[in-house]
C-alpha cells in the first residue's frame, strides 16, 4: 500500500523528500501493512488556518497523529483525487466523485 502511495504522490509532482510529515505516514503505512484479514484501519485528516493533521487508526485502536502544514493534506489527497496512478485508483476516484 505504501508503494502504490508513493507512486500516486509523484504522478501529482508531490516531491517526499520536502514533505517530512507525508514520508512519517508511508512508515505508518508500512506497519499498518501487516494488518490480518478482518482487521482495519483509518486515516483521516483535519485543517484550519494552514495547519492540518493526519490522524491514523490502526487495527489496535491505537491512533498516531502527524501535524504539518494545510498542503500535507492537499497533497495526500491527491493520491484519490489528482491523477491516478493506475487504473484502480482511476475506478476509486469514480466512484469517491459520484
Amino acid at each position: 500500500m505504501s508503494e502504490s502511495f508513493k507512486e500516486a504522490l509523484k504522478i501529482n509532482g508531490v516531491d517526499l523528500e520536502k514533505n517530512i510529515e507525508l514520508t512519517t505516514l508511508l512508515k505508518a503505512l508500512i506497519d499498518i501493512e501487516k494488518i490480518k484479514a478482518g482487521e482495519v484501519f483509518s486515516v483521516t485528516a483535519s485543517w484550519l488556518d494552514g495547519s492540518a493533521n493526519i490522524f491514523i487508526q490502526r487495527p489496535d485502536q491505537t491512533i498516531q497523529k502527524i501535524s504539518g502544514p494545510e498542503k500535507m493534506v492537499t497533497d495526500l489527497f491527491s493520491i484519490w483525487f489528482g491523477q491516478p496512478a493506475d487504473a484502480k485508483l482511476e475506478d476509486l476516484k469514480k466512484t469517491l466523485l459520484k
